[in-house]
C-alpha cells in the first residue's frame, strides 16, 4: 500500500489495486487511513530518508496533497503549543508566606470596616432624632385649570382636504436606494464532472465527433449519462475497457432508474483509474432466465493534462 501512495509500481499492479478497492469501499476506508497516518510520519519526521524523498517527489506536483500536507503541518504545530491541563502542585512555603501577607492586610481592612459602620450609625440616628431633616423644602406648585373647548355649530363649512396636495405629498416620498448587485465568483474546478454518452454501437467513427472529457488533477470522479428508450431487463451490468480491449471496471451491477418507457443509467468511476485516451462503455442485460446480451457500446474519449 506504501507503494501504491508513492507512485513505485507498474501500472498493472496499480490498476489492479484500484479494482479491489474500487469494488469494496471498506478497502478505500483502510487506504485513506493508511495514507493520513504517512503525511502525519512525514510531518513528524518519523520517515527514512529514502521514503522521504519519494514522498515529496510525489505529494508536491499535486495541490490536492500540498493542502493535505500543510493542514497535517498546522495541525500539529497547533497540539504542540497548546498549554498542559494538569495541575501544577504549590509548595508549603508559598502557602505559609501568602498567608503572612493576608494577615499583615487584614487588621487595616477590619479597622476601615469598623470606621464605615460607625459613620452610617451616627447618621442613621440623626436622621431618626431630627425629623425636619426629613422634610425637603419644596413648594408644590397648582397647575391652572385648562380651558373650556366649544362645539362648534352645525351649520359650520366642512373643510376638505385637496387630493393634489395628497398626490404630490406621495410623489415626494423618497424611494429607497437600490441594493447593490453582489459579484459573482469564478468558479473553480470541478471535482465531479458528467459526461452524457449516446446508446447504441460504438459511435464516433467516421464523421461523428466522439464524446470527450478533459479532467484535471483536482477531478476525484467522472459519472457516464446513458439512456436506453427501451427497459426489457430486470438487471443490468456494465464495463469499461480501453480502446485495445484492456479492462479497466469488470462486469459490475447497476440498478435502472425508470424514464417514460426506457431506463437511465448514472455510471460512476474514479478518475484515476481512467487513462489519457479513448475508452469503450459496454452495457449488457439480464433475462429471466439468466442468459445475457449486449444491449450498448459507446466510445468515450478521456483528457488529462
Amino acid at each position: 500500500m506504501l507503494r501504491y501512495l508513492l507512485d513505485d509500481m507498474p501500472d498493472a499492479e496499480r490498476i489492479s489495486i484500484e479494482k479491489a478497492y474500487f469494488g469494496d469501499p471498506s478497502l478505500l476506508d483502510h487506504l485513506a487511513s493508511f495514507e493520513s497516518d504517512l503525511i502525519d510520519d512525514y510531518v513528524n519526521g518519523r520517515l527514512s530518508d529514502e521514503i522521504k524523498k519519494r514522498f515529496e517527489v510525489v505529494y508536491t506536483t499535486s495541490p490536492a496533497k500540498i493542502e493535505r500536507v500543510a493542514f497535517a503541518r498546522a495541525f500539529g504545530t497547533t497540539v504542540a503549543n497548546s498549554p498542559s491541563s494538569g495541575p501544577e502542585e504549590v509548595s508549603k512555603p508559598f502557602v505559609d508566606s501568602l498567608g503572612e501577607l493576608l494577615q499583615d492586610w487584614w487588621l487595616p481592612i477590619r479597622l476601615a470596616g469598623a470606621f464605615a459602620a460607625l459613620i452610617v450609625v451616627v447618621i442613621g440616628g440623626a436622621w431618626f432624632f431630627f425629623p425636619s431633616l426629613n422634610k425637603p423644602d419644596v413648594e408644590v406648585a397648582v397647575a391652572p385649570p385648562l380651558p373650556t373647548v366649544t362645539p362648534a355649530p352645525e351649520n359650520s363649512p366642512e373643510i376638505v382636504a385637496d387630493p393634489s396636495n395628497a398626490a404630490s405629498a406621495k410623489s415626494e416620498t423618497p424611494r429607497p436606494a437600490p441594493s447593490p448587485t453582489p459579484k459573482s465568483k469564478e468558479p473553480g474546478p470541478s471535482r465531479v464532472l458528467v459526461l452524457a454518452l449516446t446508446a447504441g454501437g460504438l459511435r464516433g467513427s467516421g464523421s461523428e465527433a466522439i464524446p470527450t472529457l478533459a479532467i484535471s488533477d483536482e477531478t476525484q470522479e467522472v459519472q457516464l449519462s446513458l439512456r436506453l428508450t427501451q427497459n426489457a431487463y430486470p438487471e443490468y451490468r456494465y464495463s469499461i475497457q480501453t480502446s485495445d480491449g484492456a479492462e479497466i471496471v469488470p462486469q459490475t451491477r447497476i440498478k435502472s432508474v425508470r424514464s417514460g418507457s426506457g431506463a437511465a443509467f448514472l455510471i460512476k468511476a474514479p478518475a484515476r483509474i481512467l487513462f489519457n485516451g479513448d475508452h469503450i462503455l459496454t452495457l449488457s442485460g439480464t433475462s429471466a432466465d439468466g442468459s445475457s446480451d449486449n444491449i450498448s457500446r459507446s466510445l468515450f474519449r478521456i483528457r488529462k493534462p
